[in-house]
């Protein structure tokens, strides 16, 4: 080694400071010497034993540094050690917000939900299932009871399919043994009629005793939705509450406007004789048979879905008695209205369905409402971001835009 070489053994406490090719310092060191200096001073100039003496006393200096240093850090270890032990007896408590230091959010309030929205996913969802844990006992607390569940099914964007139908029943599946009223709280623009029968036939399965399903109606409930509706035993509805035909669509077409077209052209050749023979051919050309009389079993079937589930609770809910009534009801639903966006608001619901059935502006509905207008909220912001929320069983989505 070098004559002014620094050699620091720190786990033996030792400081070394070598002069020469001696290696006896080394030896001290690192057998416990606090410093051990060889000083060879012979044939060395007064210079060469002044730098000797300041290396020398340059590891004095080290060598109290390197203690103390040892100290604050034996010292600091046991602390440091608690801390940790304390974050993970935290962390297995549960209480993960403050380890992860995760900022708390008040969704209610616009601005800061807007600064929500820029969190990873599952920061969104952990906060919006917060949200509505908390709306929820809410709830339980205004309406004087803790005898409902909830249950959503919140998706604007995609239609109702077996995926929503899947997610819900296993949320009813969670709730078996509940012997509560079960709450839906409902918004989409509709989808398959098979999914929504299937959805509206599990909530009913699920019920125990005297319990009843609900749906609350925020905003639109339309098509698919409205049928999904029908075999509930209330809708809570409000201002902005609207259900919808049920008449079904093939792409985004209703199948009812073929039957429509069929009625239009055969008026046009009674009006105009001369034409039969271009019309004729025109239908020729252009109507596909087998479509058409897909198109009216389609149709038929949904008024048969309609019928299956007012009569499945018609003795309790509907305004007036017998099959008669409940036939009648299916047919308008299906039927009776020439745009499938037809707005059926709270008013002509009850007068259809009846007060038994359809309640206006009921705690219920105000429930829904409110949740309705923080989810809103997120959705429009999550289209910005290119991604498409939804809440449903008691499960938060943010799916990318056609995933």
């Amino acid at each position: 080694m070098k004559a002014d070489a620094l050699l620091a053994l720190t786990h033996f406490h030792g400081l070394a400071v070598q002069l020469d090719h001696i290696t006896g310092t080394a030896l001290l060191a690192a057998h416990g010497a606090h410093l051990a200096v060889h000083l060879h001073l012979a044939g060395t100039t007064g210079d060469r034993r002044r730098r000797l003496a300041g290396a020398a006393h340059h590891a004095l200096q080290c060598r109290a540094v390197a203690r103390r240093g040892t100290h604050l850090l034996e010292q600091r270890r046991p602390q440091q050690e608690e801390q940790r032990e304390g974050l993970q007896g935290k962390v297995t408590s549960g209480d993960s917000k403050k380890i992860l230091n995760i900022k708390k959010y008040d969704v209610t309030n616009e601005a800061e939900l807007i600064r929500l929205m820029q969190e990873d996913d599952s920061v969104k969802s952990r906060v919006i299932k917060e949200f509505v844990e908390s709306e929820i006992k809410k709830a339980k607390l205004t309406l004087g009871c803790s005898s409902f569940d909830f249950v959503f099914l919140y998706d604007i964007d995609r239609s109702i399919s077996r995926w929503h139908a899947a997610k819900i029943y296993a949320e009813l599946h969670r709730l078996d043994e509940s012997q509560n009223d079960v709450i839906l709280i409902l918004r989409s623009c509709g989808g398959a009629a098979e999914p929504a029968y299937l959805i509206s036939k599990m909530f009913r399965r699920c019920l125990k005793g005297d319990s009843k399903f609900i749906v609350s109606v925020p905003a639109e409930a339309k098509s698919a939705a409205t049928l999904l509706s029908l075999g509930a035993d209330e809708i809570h509805m409000g201002p902005m509450s609207e259900l919808g035909p049920i008449d079904p669509l093939v792409n985004n077409v209703p199948l009812l406007s073929i039957t429509n077209g069929l009625e239009t052209i055969v008026s046009l050749a009674h009006k105009y004789p001369e034409a039969c023979n271009m019309l004729s051919s025109f239908l020729e050309k252009t109507l596909d048979i087998k479509k058409l009389g897909y198109s009216a079993r389609i149709a038929e079937s949904s008024t048969q879905y309609a019928l299956r589930l007012i009569k499945s609770k018609m003795r309790h809910t509907v305004k007036h008695d017998g099959a008669d009534e409940a036939e009648r009801l299916a047919e308008h639903f299906t039927n009776h209205y020439k745009d499938h966006s037809f707005v059926i608001d709270v008013d002509e619901a009850e007068e259809l369905l009846g007060p038994n059935v359809v309640c206006e502006n009921t705690e219920i509905y105000k429930i829904g409402h409110r949740v309705h207008l923080v989810f809103d909220l997120v959705s429009q912001l999550s289209k910005i971001n290119g991604k498409q929320f939804s809440f449903v069983g008691c499960e938060c989505f943010f799916d990318g835009v056609g995933g």
